[in-house]
């Protein structure tokens, strides 16, 4: 389902964020590969933008696990998510 509306990308981030909305028709839970620079976090902001949901990063991560135990990774990550998800319910249906 390509679209023009993301006129700031590149022709191979339009490639890129074009794979992606169509992967969104299948599932919700999406990977972007790439070298650095390349990128990825502003395709990736630009799907969000389209999209709606919940746009986490790893700077999100890192500052979510320097408030906790350097060995509870997973306890962090799993926080990180389902407060996230918990709070665009809220928003989303009041």
């Amino acid at each position: 389902m390509p679209n023009d509306s993301h006129s700031n990308l590149c022709s191979a981030q339009k490639r890129a964020f074009d794979y992606l909305t169509a992967g969104l028709e299948i599932g919700s839970i999406l990977r972007l590969r790439s070298g650095v620079g390349r990128g990825k976090t502003t395709i990736l902001k630009e799907l969000h933008k389209q999209a709606g949901g919940i746009f986490l990063n790893v700077r999100d991560f890192v500052e979510a696990s320097a408030k906790t135990h350097p060995l509870a990774l997973e306890e962090t990550l799993y926080r990180l998510v389902f407060d996230a998800l918990r709070s665009h319910q809220n928003r989303v249906h009041g």
